[in-house]
């Protein structure tokens, strides 16, 4: 899901500046950009790899820059318009329930 967010803010961010001259943009803007893009093609291709080869080292490559990004999107989230900032806000709640839930099923099956 971090992976997507951060995509989509790159991209529809890039529309927007599409419309100004991007060459006017603040080099802080176009290092975010690059910054989301860049990890967050990492993160998708470090996660496509995990599926392959599943074990903790390999889907730990892909945990790395995915944490990367949550922290970034956490930082300029005031940025970003109100569904963006929901979800980025709530997405450590989302994986502490999604982890509590799988533990307790674990607990169960016992």
């Amino acid at each position: 899901m971090i992976i997507g967010i951060s995509l989509y803010v790159a991209f529809a961010h890039r529309s927007r500046m599409s419309e100004m001259d991007a060459s006017s943009s603040p080099p802080a803007e176009q290092t975010l950009r690059g910054f989301l893009i860049t990890f967050g093609l990492l993160a998708l291709v470090m996660y496509f790899k995990g599926i392959v080869r599943v074990s903790l080292i390999h889907m730990f490559l892909s945990i790395l820059p995915s944490l990367l990004l949550i922290a970034v999107l956490f930082q300029h989230r005031m940025t970003f318009v109100r569904p963006i900032r929901m979800v980025i806000k709530e997405q450590p709640r989302f994986k502490l329930a999604k982890s509590l839930r799988s533990r307790h099923e674990n607990q169960c099956s016992n």
